[in-house]
């Protein structure tokens, strides 16, 4: 017998609506007073898009924070929740990328559970087990990258003592509604949002690669895969393609299909959190860098998944895909080797160390016996 987790949707899935349209018709639809946005700094200095928020709203714009460093440091955490405390706003909006999303995710509770500094934020995160459940507030998130945080009810954000990062989950986290504004992501530099859409190849080939994979996850991960693959390639040729940047985006939906229900990651993403918090290597670079290497190592275990996929990526057996992967982030014009980002084998010693902290270690498909097979990993791609 089998049982399945099925996936958490959130309320509501908006596309193609202006940013502030939708945040305006959310406001409306909750009966809502006052929203507080969250915003990547570098859509906060082009202004465009706060103007529209600003002009729209009028008195229920709330206010914005727009300092949340990649990788969401803990103390940017809590200096957003205090200003969003202060704000006396009831709804939260995400815009920008990941950071920004995992950031808002964690300030709802933050505001819900009354989180004000570092050890009461680490109690909570602890203890999840016995956590009493209440109402997080909503929140609106608009991604402008295709990381996939806007589909989860998990979030991840950097502890300043370990400097690696902290897992924080609530049911309640998962955003209330989606806005998929496919306009709004010609801000984002072409770098970003390819690699980012490295980083949802990476959701949907672990998933459909985890020991732990099932059927209804396994149809829409393919998809979303076929469909990243195509319009990525589009957008690199034409970046004023918003068809294309929408078809990313629904298979950056689909994609993260796997993690919307249960279905944990593997080495991938356990390395790349550790580069991404040590080194500042942001989350789509690690996917690039990494994920090859990490299917190569993972080949004799998941032979007959990779086979399958194998003419995804254009290959006639499985054993194909890592290289011809590489190629495909190559022509992407994105880095392919730790190398390219600036890490070497002198800092490899400490990435092993942080991998073995990280949960998705002991759900790769072949098991990670020590310290050797991250090193092998490393050294593949280096």
């Amino acid at each position: 017998m089998t049982s399945i987790s099925l996936p958490s949707w959130p309320e509501r899935l908006v596309v193609d609506e202006p940013a502030a349209e939708a945040v305006q018709a959310a406001l409306d639809r909750r009966k809502a007073r006052r929203a507080f946005v969250l915003m990547s700094p570098s859509l906060a200095r082009e202004g465009s898009v706060l103007d529209a928020l600003k002009t729209l709203l009028g008195e229920r714009f709330g206010g914005v924070f727009a300092e949340i460093p990649p990788h969401t440091p803990q103390p940017s955490v809590l200096e957003a929740a205090a200003a969003a405390r202060g704000s006396g706003a009831d709804l939260l909006v995400s815009l920008g990328g990941g950071s920004v999303i995992d950031a808002t995710k964690i300030v709802q509770a933050c505001l819900a559970y009354d989180l004000r500094d570092l050890a009461s934020l680490a109690a909570w995160r602890l203890n999840w087990k016995t956590r009493t459940r209440v109402q997080l507030p909503p929140h609106i998130a608009i991604p402008t990258t295709l990381s996939g945080a806007e589909f989860t009810s998990f979030a991840g954000a950097r502890n300043v003592e370990t400097g690696l990062k902290d897992a924080f989950s609530d049911r309640g986290m998962l955003p209330s509604a989606i806005v998929l504004d496919s306009a709004l992501t010609l801000l984002t530099p072409d770098s970003v949002w390819l690699s980012s859409g490295v980083r949802s190849i990476d959701h949907a080939v672990e998933a459909f690669c985890s020991p732990k994979h099932h059927r209804v996850s396994d149809v829409m991960v393919q998809q979303g895969l076929r469909d990243l693959m195509t319009s990525l390639r589009r957008t690199k040729e034409a970046r004023e393609d918003v068809v294309a940047r929408r078809d990313s985006q629904f298979g950056g939906f689909f994609a993260s299909m796997g993690l919307m229900s249960g279905v944990p990651m593997g080495i991938s993403h356990a390395i790349g959190h550790v580069l991404g918090s040590l080194y500042d290597v942001p989350h789509g670079m690690t996917s690039c860098v990494i994920l090859p290497s990490a299917l190569a190592f993972n080949y004799e275990a998941v032979t007959d998944r990779l086979d399958e996929l194998a003419p995804t990526f254009g290959c006639a057996r499985g054993a194909e895909v890592p290289d011809a992967l590489r190629r495909y982030i190559g022509a992407l014009g994105l880095p392919t080797r730790l190398a390219d980002v600036g890490v070497g084998a002198h800092q490899f010693a400490d990435i092993v160390r942080g991998t073995h902290e990280e949960k998705w270690l002991s759900s790769n498909p072949r098991p990670i016996t020590g310290d050797d097979d991250i090193l092998r990993i490393l050294n593949m791609a280096a």
